[in-house]
């Protein structure tokens, strides 16, 4: 659980960037409602101020209304099938439970409460039943109750983990399950207990999404080389294409039969994006088309949107514009430019194991926040021993135009245990053609007070380099481990530090060489140019000696490289 100082401090640090947002003009938030036809209102879970919570978008008025406005996470929002209400996932008292929102009262109640884990809960069609995840019997299951909250059973209880539950019909629930150490797409008929698989090897399917007839399903695939978006059908299984997006994620239904989604946005060649945007297709093998009358969504952590049933009203409650309520992110979203009142310079970070405790001032304070915070909800110091920080201006090692030689980036340990006991593991995550990975850690306290179950595919990729049949893929997929566990990487991303991909070619081959793979490397870039950031750690004449045009062609740069990174002509 995060502290309550510690939100505090988030919090003022988002307030300092309001000058930084315009307002659209009037043209473009009348234009919203025929941008989005049938899907005024869209719910979703989204870090603001700091932490998750249930947030409303209005796309017709551009405004926001922050649901929850708690120091604990809520994730995983659904709508009831009427519109009056949302369930969600909130960690609360120490531990995660389904809760109810009626929207017209703005009243909130548990539906359950439970020391296990419950989470990512669904409304069956006609509005009786929730089914949601829980791990109450060791493995994550999936559990459906009354829309009450009483009576919750075991429906779907396979070896290893079952999650994701969304139904397809008022008796058949789809889900991801493992079979062969991979993800599948399941479909359970409750009635007859019959279980029907819908994908193949290597999708790696997760996030679906049922259209509003119960015909269609669409997900993304993550299995392969590049992220995929299918279409399947329910009567025949058959798949379909749906237009490729180069980083997509989160797919959903409006109520006009178009396709949705989160499209990434901002970022580059090894740098992660900034925040999101909506778009949407006619068809699902139609082209994306942006929503262009809504303003791009800050910060990454923006998790299973959804359009409200036809027929729902706006609920009452403290809306804001889009771009004020979201001011808060924009300094973790990669929003600042160098000003006259940027913090310059290094300063050392004590109490930590690493080759150099400098890092750039103008991230140190946010580096002291996610390490504290990482510790709070870990119950150990993981961000105390590193692979890598600082490097000096002249180091060679991974190239002259290091983030390393700004200050602004770190490696943690490719692996870490604690007594003996494993605590690190990967999941692979496909953005476009370009391969990031997730960094779980294993909780101290095991009863869940602390973090959350795997709910992903392990990549495994350690001992990798004796094991010439996996050389292929770079590593192997593995079910998630019971347990509990906190994404660093998700932290990591609410201040701003985000990972870069692994190195392909002509950079180099993250499926053949471990030291490309860089799953360890974060860095916070806060959208400035290489040369930028270098010159807030380093003096003038220093950097114009070293690092001039000649000297980086020579080191092998592209002309399109050092205008990218800034570099003086």
């Amino acid at each position: 659980m995060i502290s309550t100082r510690l939100r505090m401090l988030l919090r003022a640090c988002g307030m300092l960037t309001v000058v930084l947002v315009s307002l659209l003009p009037l043209s473009a938030i009348q234009a919203a409602e025929s941008v989005v036809p049938g899907c005024k209102l869209i719910v979703a879970s989204a870090v603001i101020e700091g932490n998750a919570e249930i947030v409303l978008l209005d796309t017709a008025q551009n405004e926001l209304l922050n649901l929850t406005r708690t120091l604990g996470d809520e994730q995983s929002p659904a709508w009831s099938p009427d519109g009056g209400s949302l369930v969600w996932a909130a960690q609360r008292n120490g531990n995660w439970d389904v809760f109810l929102q009626d929207l017209a009262r703005g009243t909130q109640k548990p539906l359950t409460s439970t020391p296990s884990y419950e989470g990512f809960p669904s409304f069956s069609p006609d509005g009786k039943r929730i089914a949601y995840e829980s791990n109450a019997e060791g493995d994550v299951d999936i559990y459906v109750m009354s829309a009450a909250g009483r009576n919750g059973t075991a429906v779907i209880s396979e070896l290893g983990a079952d999650v994701e539950p969304t139904w397809a019909g008022n008796n058949a629930l789809l889900y991801s399950t493992w079979r062969d150490e991979e993800r599948h797409l399941a479909l359970r008929n409750l009635a007859s207990g019959s279980t029907t698989l819908l994908t193949t090897p290597h999708e790696e399917p997760s996030q679906a999404a049922v259209s509003r007839d119960g015909k269609r399903v669409a997900y993304v695939g993550t299995g392969e080389a590049t992220t995929q978006f299918w279409v399947r059908d329910l009567t025949n299984n058959a798949r379909s294409e749906a237009t490729v997006l180069r980083h997509s994620a989160w797919p959903f239904w409006g109520a006009a039969g178009q396709l949705l989604a989160l499209e990434l946005v901002g970022g580059g060649e090894y740098s992660y994006p900034t925040g999101w945007q909506l778009v949407q297709r006619a068809t699902p093998t139609d082209a994306p088309v942006p929503l262009d009358a809504l303003p791009a969504l800050p910060g990454l952590n923006w998790q299973r949107p959804s359009c409200a049933p036809a027929g729902t009203k706006r609920p009452a409650g403290n809306w804001q514009p889009l771009a004020i309520a979201l001011v808060p992110q924009l300094a973790l979203a990669g929003n600042n430019r160098v000003g006259s009142t940027t913090p310059r310079g290094v300063s050392e970070v004590a109490d930590i194991d690493a080759p150099s405790n400098l890092f750039a001032n103008a991230v140190v304070g946010s580096f002291t926040r996610l390490r504290a915070q990482v510790k709070d909800e870990l119950g150990y110091d993981f961000l105390f021993r590193f692979g890598d920080t600082w490097r000096s201006v002249g180091n060679s090692s991974g190239g002259m135009m290091s983030w390393h030689k700004t200050g602004r980036a770190f490696d943690v340990p490719h692996a870490y245990n604690v007594g003996g006991e494993r605590r690190l593991y990967l999941a692979r995550q496909v953005l476009g053609d370009q391969t990031y990975f997730r960094i779980y850690l294993k909780t101290k306290k095991q009863d869940g007070s602390e973090g959350a179950p795997m709910r992903e595919t392990v990549f495994e990729v350690l001992g990798r380099q004796n094991d010439p049949t996996v050389v292929r893929e770079g590593g192997f997929p593995l079910p998630p481990p019971a347990g509990y566990f906190i994404d660093f990487t998700a932290l990591a991303e609410r201040e701003g530090w985000t990972r870069i991909s692994g190195l392909t070619a002509p950079d180099g081959d993250w499926r053949k060489h471990y030291n490309d793979i860089e799953y360890w490397h974060y860095e916070r870039r806060d959208n400035l140019r290489w040369y930028e950031a270098m010159a807030l750690v380093q003096p003038a004449d220093r950097l114009n000696a070293v690092m001039t045009r000649p000297k980086l062609r020579d080191a092998g740069y592209t002309l399109e490289e050092l205008d990218r990174a800034g570099i003086p002509k």
